[in-house]
């Protein structure tokens, strides 16, 4: 009798830490958008990290960044991936946002974006755009404002190419309809509108910059850094041993990949690594400043350090 109260209230004692350590978990959800830049979110996720690190992760596929700011503001996000340009615009109109960590940083044998021109049509150069419709996944985007220093820089006037605005999933759509006569995408959308016949790499434009460019970042309301530090460092720990994970088990990306991007493992097996880095440096922000400045698209003056959150 001794012994079976003795095991009942060992019992009890386990489950009862069980629920506490599931009630410990703080729920947080993750928006993301298309492209493999995530891979250390989705391996942490896949892996159980982020749980071991006391987050009850949601990850939340968004087809463009531009309504993350929003959706951090209003709370149906708590974390998000927002491109740095949306960032810095949302900072200048006094939203307070934190970028948390980085995905990726483009170089290498990695082509984050081509100009993919519709097969029909006779494009050989930038100065050819002119006169065509180009989808672009967000007017001022990540990937709109180095398109328009790409066609400045050879000799084409961004002017004069009609930008539209189609989010990257919608851009096969577009070019087959005839809507648009090029278009901007990423993988694994690029790849499907090459593999489609539907077009043809005109130029993969952003590897004529400088190595070290951020695409999209992990950002938070300043409000959420300051009143979960340990979710803010356990999202950051998570992310870092997922990186450690991929490089021990990359046969376990294709999985991942699969799964989160929602495409078939033999596309994702494809999919070319991007570089990974977790961490953010002023001068990759001030690098969008400046252009961002040049551009005229930035009015307020914007110290790098103020959008960084501090560990």
């Amino acid at each position: 009798m001794r012994f079976r109260l003795c095991l009942v209230s060992l019992l009890s004692l386990l489950f009862a830490s069980i629920a506490q350590d599931a009630q410990a978990a703080e729920k947080v959800t993750i928006g993301y958008t298309p492209g493999p830049d995530y891979l250390a979110a989705f391996t942490a996720k896949d892996q159980g990290l982020f749980e071991k690190h006391g987050i009850d992760a949601t990850l939340q596929f968004t087809a463009s960044a531009n309504p993350i700011p929003a959706a951090l503001l209003s709370d149906s996000l708590q974390i998000g991936t927002p491109t740095v340009p949306i960032l810095l615009a949302a900072a200048s109109n006094g939203l307070g946002l934190k970028v948390i960590g980085a995905n990726i940083e483009t170089g290498g044998s990695f082509h984050l974006s081509g100009v993919l021109v519709r097969n029909d049509e006779q494009v050989n150069s930038a100065k050819d755009l002119e006169g065509k419709t180009v989808a672009v996944p967000g007017f001022n985007s990540f990937l709109h404002m180095l398109f328009v220093k790409w066609l400045q820089n050879h000799g084409a006037d961004p002017a004069k190419v009609h930008v539209v605005e189609i989010a990257i999933p919608g851009m096969m759509d577009a070019m087959k309809s005839k809507q648009v006569d090029a278009s901007l995408p990423v993988d694994p959308f690029m790849a499907r509108i090459i593999g489609s016949n539907t077009g043809h790499v005109l130029s993969y434009y952003i590897d004529d910059f400088p190595p070290g460019i951020l695409p999209t970042i992990y950002v938070a309301t300043s409000d959420y850094v300051q009143k979960h530090p340990d979710v803010i460092k356990g999202f950051r720990e998570a992310r870092i041993e997922g990186l450690a994970y991929h490089e021990a088990h990359p046969e376990a990306a294709v999985e991942s990949l699969a799964k989160h991007m929602n495409v078939t493992p033999e596309i994702a097996k494809t999919l070319t690594m991007p570089h990974f880095i977790t961490d953010v440096k002023p001068a990759q922000i001030k690098f969008w400043i400046d252009l961002m400045t040049e551009q005229k698209v930035l009015a307020t003056p914007i110290d790098p350090n103020s959008v960084i959150a501090q560990p």
